[in-house]
């Protein structure tokens, strides 16, 4: 995936720097689809298995990356451990002080009521 390069000058470039992001979540996401639907191969079951594993290790850390794209000092540092593969419990703290709510709450589906309307349970 070719890498856009953002001036600081650029009032822009955290939104960039976010949409680039996304931009990649989605391309992770379609080659995951690929892979799982046999258009690509490593010849193992096992490794295929590897590529989705490492994918959505890629998109989980570009969604992290992406909520706190907005602050740059942090971001760069974020990032900087990422790249240079020293992720550690810390990050993922700091980033929960920070943005709480950036990972979606799972939620638990009920049964119809009498209305035909779904219930949902936190």
């Amino acid at each position: 995936m070719a890498e856009t390069k953002h001036s600081s000058n650029d009032p822009h470039s955290q939104f960039k720097k976010y949409l680039d992001l996304m931009i990649e979540v989605k391309d992770r996401i379609s080659h995951i689809e690929t892979i799982y639907s046999g258009n690509i191969k490593t010849g193992s079951i096992k490794y295929n298995m590897e590529l989705i594993c490492v994918h959505i290790r890629k998109i989980l850390e570009a969604i992290c990356l992406g909520s706190v794209v907005m602050n740059k000092n942090e971001f760069e540092r974020l990032q900087r451990d990422y790249i240079s593969y020293k992720p550690n419990k810390t990050f993922f703290e700091q980033l929960e002080k920070m943005n709480p709510d950036f990972y979606p709450k799972p939620i638990i589906q009920g049964e119809r009521d009498s209305n035909g309307s779904l219930q949902i349970f936190d």
